[in-house]
């Protein structure tokens, strides 16, 4: 997948008052966030890759039989919320914060199709952050890992 590029370097999106967040070797952008509503870094040190086995149900395919895009963003956001609330920085734990992921950018290609009905496995991880932008990869393979799709998204941190 492509990586996630940046329009703008930091220094030109940190705006007068906003935080940065450091993570290591790296910095998250929270926009226009005051330095009191964060007290604590949020760390992205997870292990190598999260995964989920799912059941594809027939409602996410096509009448023809094939996955419809929609159904490919809805199972890369049902594993991104999974992995974000198991290690901590899901949305109920960031909106206390008054902060919150925005996906800014999802890519996918489709490998070969999955038949509905079929158990899958979900699988995402992150890449280090680079320019104040978290990118996360998604795989979607049958149970012996043959890959049905591969994807990324490119994720940001907002106040």
């Amino acid at each position: 997948m492509q990586a996630c590029a940046p329009c703008l370097t930091i220094e030109e999106r940190a705006a007068p008052g906003t935080l940065l967040i450091g993570i290591p070797n790296n910095v998250l952008i929270v926009a226009g966030a005051p330095a009191a509503i964060i007290s604590d870094v949020i760390s992205i040190n997870l292990p190598s890759i999260f995964q989920r086995e799912v059941k594809l149900s027939p409602s996410l395919f096509s009448a023809g039989g094939t996955l419809l895009p929609a159904s490919v963003l809805s199972l890369f956001q049902e594993i991104a919320i999974a992995h974000a609330e198991t290690h901590g920085f899901g949305y109920d734990a960031l909106i206390q914060k008054n902060l919150l992921w925005v996906v800014t950018q999802t890519r996918y290609e489709l490998m070969c199709h999955p038949a509905a009905g079929e158990s899958v496995l979900l699988q995402t991880w992150f890449l280090p952050p680079r320019h104040g932008i978290v990118q996360r990869e998604y795989l979607i393979t049958d149970l012996q890992n043959a890959v049905y799709v591969k994807g990324s998204a490119c994720w940001v941190l907002m106040d």
